[in-house]
C-alpha cells in the first residue's frame, strides 16, 4: 500500500511538472526587441514609402526633434524625449503627417520608441462609450499599435464631418499590412 502511494504521488509530480501552458512557454514574441538603429530606419521607411489612399501630401520630422519636458513628467527618468534622456540625436519620439488635398482631413502617426519588451498588438482605440456633446470630439479618432517595443499612435481628423468607421478601418489596414510586410531583423534584449 505504501509503494502504490509513493507510486501515485511521483507519478502526479512527474505529471504536473512536465505539463506547460503552451502560451506561458511559447515567448518568442515577447523576446523580439527593434534596437534604436531599427526604429530609425522604420520611422524612414514609413515616412518615405508609406502610401495611404486619399491623402496626397505629407510631412515629417526630418530634422531634430528635440523634446524638452519636466523631468517630473518622465517619473524623474529624463530631461528630454530622447533614448539617454540627455539633450542628444536620438529622439525617441517622432511625427508624420497626412493631408488630402484641401487639407480638410488629416491622418497623424507618432512613433514612440521605449525600452519595455511588448508585442504586436492594437493596445488602444479611442471609444464611444461615454458620450461627449462635442462636435469636434467626433471629427476626430485615435487608437493606438505596438510594434513590439514601438507605438504607432494614429490619430485621424477631419475639419468637415465625423470620423467614418470607413475611414478609420482604411488607414489602419495600410498601416498594418505595412509592417506585416516590413523586413527588419529583430535584436533579443
Amino acid at each position: 500500500m505504501g509503494r502504490k502511494y509513493i507510486l501515485l504521488i511521483l507519478t502526479t509530480i512527474l505529471v504536473l511538472t512536465s505539463c506547460s501552458n503552451s502560451e506561458s512557454s511559447n515567448i518568442n514574441d515577447n523576446s523580439l526587441f527593434i534596437s534604436y538603429e531599427q526604429y530609425s530606419d522604420l520611422f524612414k521607411n514609413i515616412s518615405l514609402n508609406l502610401e495611404l489612399k486619399g491623402y496626397d501630401e505629407k510631412k515629417y520630422t526630418n530634422e531634430s526633434n528635440l523634446i524638452f519636458i519636466d523631468k517630473h513628467f518622465s517619473f524623474g527618468k529624463r530631461e528630454y524625449l530622447t533614448l539617454d534622456g540627455e539633450q542628444s540625436n536620438t529622439e525617441t519620439q517622432e511625427m508624420i503627417i497626412f493631408s488630402n488635398s484641401d487639407e480638410s482631413k488629416y491622418v497623424i502617426l507618432d512613433l514612440m520608441y521605449i525600452k519595455a519588451h511588448l508585442e504586436k498588438d492594437l493596445v488602444y482605440i479611442k471609444s464611444k462609450a461615454i458620450d461627449i456633446p462635442s462636435s469636434t470630439y467626433e471629427k476626430i479618432n485615435q487608437y493606438i499599435f505596438s510594434y513590439y517595443n514601438v507605438l504607432i499612435k494614429v490619430t485621424l481628423v477631419n475639419d468637415k464631418e465625423p470620423v467614418s468607421f470607413e475611414q478609420s478601418y482604411a488607414v489602419a489596414d495600410s498601416i498594418l499590412d505595412f509592417l506585416d510586410n516590413y523586413n527588419t531583423e529583430f535584436t533579443g534584449k
